[in-house]
């Protein structure tokens, strides 16, 4: 059940056990396979050439967090 919800973008928590290793092997490249949608990349390379990075405000960063979630700072 657990593996098989999305997983949050950009965010460190402790979570509780998951499964296997092919199991949050699949979310994690589901996660990336999602980030490389957002800049049109087709591959890992055109995913380092278009990628930068933007300035948040702590209040911006505090709302784009998933809730609910123990957070590791």
């Amino acid at each position: 059940e657990l593996a098989a919800a999305v997983v949050p973008e950009g965010v460190e928590a402790v979570v509780p056990y998951r499964g296997s290793v092919s199991e949050v092997l699949y979310q994690q490249i589901g996660g990336l396979r999602s980030g490389m949608s957002y800049l049109s990349a087709r591959c890992l390379a055109e995913l380092r050439a278009h990628a930068r990075f933007v300035r948040m405000t702590d209040a911006g960063r505090a709302e784009s967090r998933p809730h609910d979630l123990t957070f590791v700072e």
